[in-house]
């Protein structure tokens, strides 16, 4: 009887005596309700069973344990190398549950960037390998130089370039040292033209005057002299007198077939005609240049002499080509032979 009293007591001490509320629990009257009830709804989308999934198991004592793909748990050290918390990084921010890039490469450039590396001309991919089935050996670019150095041989048709060529060592052409060919070819040259200096040329073109204090000679400028074979030769109107032998014609300008001369330069030149008038006879003679009168002589009828000698002469300009005679141009006029009437004309300048 007594120990029955005894935990009537204890019951008095340890045990609730009113039912209160508690968190999410509401007592009105007699009636205990939730006051935040889980749904069904929500219940609906819990597991209704713990079963194994990747890397975990569960033994027959219901104990879940981590298997890691090759064997053997993860370890505390290998928790120890994990970030804890995600943190804002160099172009991250982190604003609540939203990460952003606040820089760095845009949505557009990745756009332009190809998400899968495939293989192109010379270039095959087997699994993650990348290689080349083509092209260019490292074996052929390990021959190749990279930098044309000061020490560099270089062999080639053709150099061009954009600037100039400085050569520090020898210069060859055709197998030839250019130097000693240089050498070679004014060996024995006079670099200045002295007041002592002889020249002896073909043609002298200057840029200005040139000054000559002693002989300028010129053996080989254009001339000709022309006479006749014919004795007291009377050539009538129209006709070019008949100067057919040649005394002297430097330049082969002069035709003794033709009686005419054509220039074979271009420059000023001098002529000279000389003929005997027919008796008493009036007349007209001239030098024609391209048929054109550049000099003339003439005499009226009603001279009493019989035999007078005449000279025309001109100078004039002559393009190459032109051409050069005497003519009679009214009556008639007289050459003679063995020079003493004539037709000569000569290149001044």
């Amino acid at each position: 009887m007594s120990s029955l009293l005894q935990q009537i007591k204890s019951l008095d001490i340890n045990k609730q005596n009113t039912l209160t509320p508690g968190n999410n629990i509401s007592i009105v009257d007699n009636v205990i309700s939730s006051s935040d009830e889980v749904t069904q709804a929500q219940l609906d989308t819990k597991q209704d069973t713990l079963t194994a999934g990747t890397n975990l198991t569960i033994d027959a004592n219901n104990v879940i344990s981590s298997t890691a793909s090759g064997g053997g748990e993860v370890t505390q050290a290998d928790l120890d190398l994990k970030q804890d918390i995600l943190t804002a990084g160099d172009n991250i921010t982190i604003t609540g549950d939203v990460i952003s890039s606040s820089g760095g490469i845009t949505q557009a450039q990745l756009d332009t960037k190809q998400d899968t590396l495939t293989a192109g001309d010379n270039i095959t991919i087997t699994g993650d390998v990348i290689s080349s089935s083509g092209g260019i050996t490292q074996a052929q670019l390990d021959t190749k130089q990279d930098v044309i150095t000061s020490t560099t041989n270089i062999s080639s048709n053709t150099l061009n370039t954009v600037a100039g060529v400085s050569v520090g060592g020898a210069l060859s052409i055709g197998g030839i040292d250019l130097d000693t060919k240089i050498a070679t070819a004014t060996s024995g040259k006079q670099d200045t033209i002295q007041t002592t200096t002889d020249i002896s040329l073909n043609t002298l073109t200057t840029a200005g005057d040139v000054n000559v204090g002693g002989n300028l000679t010129t053996p080989n400028r254009i001339s000709f002299y022309a006479t006749t074979d014919k004795s007291l030769f009377a050539v009538n109107q129209g006709l070019v007198p008949p100067f057919n032998i040649i005394v002297q014609n430097i330049g082969n300008a002069y035709d003794n077939t033709t009686y005419q001369f054509t220039a074979p330069v271009a420059g000023t030149y001098y002529f000279g005609f000389s003929f005997y008038s027919n008796q008493n006879i009036g007349f007209v003679a001239t030098l024609e240049l391209n048929g054109s009168t550049i000099a003339k002589v003439q005499r009226n009828p009603g001279y009493t002499s019989s035999y007078t000698k005449y000279q025309i002469s001109a100078t004039a300009f002559c393009l190459v080509g032109d051409v050069v005679r005497p003519r009679t141009i009214s009556n008639s006029i007289v050459i003679q032979v063995s020079n003493d009437t004539h037709f000569f004309g000569f290149l001044i300048g």
